[in-house]
């Protein structure tokens, strides 16, 4: 079973133990409800009571309570959300779902494997059926992106319109990449729509540093209010290098883009200059989470440490991957667009053997979900049951399934975002 999210927060608020019964929290319900009651307050506690009946809401339903312990409020909010949108959260989804990602990251395999085949053997291969995997992966989020498109401006719902134009976007920076390819766009042209993606990404980000997103209410009732100037420096700091060097990589590569340096006397731009702000970028994060690693390891906490170690290994070795990409793709790009004979050039299959590693790895183990889709959907969402509760149940196994058809008390909120990921690395600083 996953470890507990929650911060125990609505336990807190119902005064009671995280192990409490159904019947103790019914008890502490009733109780506070009589102290808090509006009626009985003049309505000084509206908001007390209104925060006690929606923990008691989850605490007192058996699968939104163990959501709630694995994934906290955030994972409650988020099945329910798939609920009103009629989307099956069972067993048989889950499968489903993992069957889609699976056949997606082979696509995304035979693709890589397929223009290593092309750029190596330097065949002669037309790009764009080089590229019929991807139009097949493409497919499905092209008609989700219209989908949300139409329904965004038959509702007039603001937030469907920009999610439907961010997808074709990026649908479209693909196609217009491999129109460059072709010859068929000049590259200023054919790299615009990438741009365009960008700064519709960067719009997203502007909202979260302002310093009320870092401001916590305590849900418990008690009004208290806490900020964290140093996570917040930390957290803008990190925002504005990583889109600094994001603008300066873009910039670079629109300028040697406009460049023609078959007709030109001047010199071509070195693709190691247009990649040097992605790799500083890489290589700071790169750096960051191994000196986590170290802080880590001298510190005795085995349970949530040992869980951001994990977490920031990983990442170190994710960056250190990207780096090592980067890198021959500027080498090569100095030999096959600068036309630098005298620079390394390394096979494609060379410089891609941290992407393909990921894909096998990643083709893997959704296998293995898939073929213990119910297994790990019970664990993930329910947990595995107590001997307690199995016994109230009369349950055969821990592990069989509570919940075929989804509950109509699930919620969902929002899947974390990039900008929750910078606040966990400034988290992981402090």
């Amino acid at each position: 079973m996953l470890g507990r999210k929650c911060s125990g927060s609505l336990y807190t608020l119902m005064e009671v133990n995280e192990n409490a019964t159904p019947q103790e929290i019914k008890r502490a319900y009733h109780r506070l409800a009589l102290i808090l009651h509006p009626d009985k307050t003049d309505g000084t506690t509206t908001e007390q009571f209104t925060r006690l009946q929606e923990a008691y809401s989850i605490l007192s339903d058996e699968q939104q309570r163990r959501t709630y312990n694995t994934f906290g409020r955030e994972g409650v909010a988020t099945l329910n959300k798939l609920n009103e949108m009629n989307v099956p959260v069972n067993p048989s989804a889950f499968r489903f779902l993992c069957f889609l990602v699976m056949m997606l990251i082979l696509l995304l395999l035979l693709q890589l494997e397929l223009v290593v085949v092309r750029l190596d053997y330097e065949l002669s291969w037309k790009w764009p059926v080089v590229f019929i995997p991807l139009w097949i992966a493409l497919a499905p989020p092209t008609l989700l992106a219209l989908g949300l498109l139409a329904a965004g401006i038959k509702q007039l719902d603001f937030l469907c319109v920009c999610v439907g134009v961010e997808i074709l976007l990026f649908v479209g920076s693909i196609a217009t990449f491999v129109a460059g390819l072709c010859g068929a766009l000049s590259w200023p042209v054919a790299l615009s729509p990438a741009i365009a993606f960008y700064a519709v990404r960067v719009l997203h980000i502007i909202p979260h540093l302002f310093p009320s997103r870092f401001v916590q209410n305590s849900e418990d009732g008690s009004g208290e209010v806490t900020f964290s100037r140093k996570k917040y420096c930390l957290f803008v700091l990190m925002v504005l290098f990583e889109e600094g060097c994001a603008i300066a990589f873009f910039t670079l590569l629109m300028l040697r883009a406009m460049q023609k340096s078959e007709e030109s006397k001047d010199e071509p731009l070195s693709f190691w200059i247009v990649f040097s702000p992605l790799i500083a970028c890489l290589g700071l994060k790169a750096l960051l989470h191994l000196c986590f690693c170290m802080i880590c390891s001298k510190v005795e906490q085995p349970n949530q440490q040992a869980s951001q170690k994990s977490t920031s290994a990983f990442l170190f070795v994710v960056y250190s991957s990207m780096i090592y990409v980067a890198c021959m793709i500027a080498a090569k790009a100095n030999v096959e667009i600068n036309k630098w004979t005298d620079g390394f050039n390394p096979s494609a299959a060379v410089a891609v053997i941290p992407i393909q590693v990921i894909f096998i790895s990643l083709f893997l183990a959704s296998v293995i979900m898939f073929c213990t889709a119910s297994r790990v959907y019970e664990a993930m969402l329910f947990g595995v049951a107590n001997e307690e509760d199995d016994a109230e149940r009369g349950a055969t196994t821990p592990l069989s399934p509570r919940n075929t058809g989804g509950s109509n008390s699930f919620r969902c909120e929002t899947v974390p975002g990039e900008h929750q990921q910078r606040k966990q690395g400034a988290d992981e600083v402090v």
